[in-house]
């Protein structure tokens, strides 16, 4: 999946500036840092009950 990510020019700058600084590559940064903010939610996605939307329906 792509996403794009728009930001101002002051964030963009900073951004960079940090990626940079640290060593990340800018879209390794932003993967780590949604997978982290997804995990420390405690958020999980629940497939069986899609899974079960969709074999029976719309009910």
């Amino acid at each position: 999946m792509r996403v794009t990510v728009i930001l101002n020019e002051e964030e963009g700058e900073v951004f960079e500036a940090y990626c940079e600084a640290n060593g990340f590559k800018k879209s390794t940064l932003i993967n780590r840092l949604i997978r982290e903010h997804i995990e420390n939610s405690g958020f999980k996605l629940q497939r069986n009950l899609f899974s079960s939307q969709k074999k029976g329906g719309d009910q």
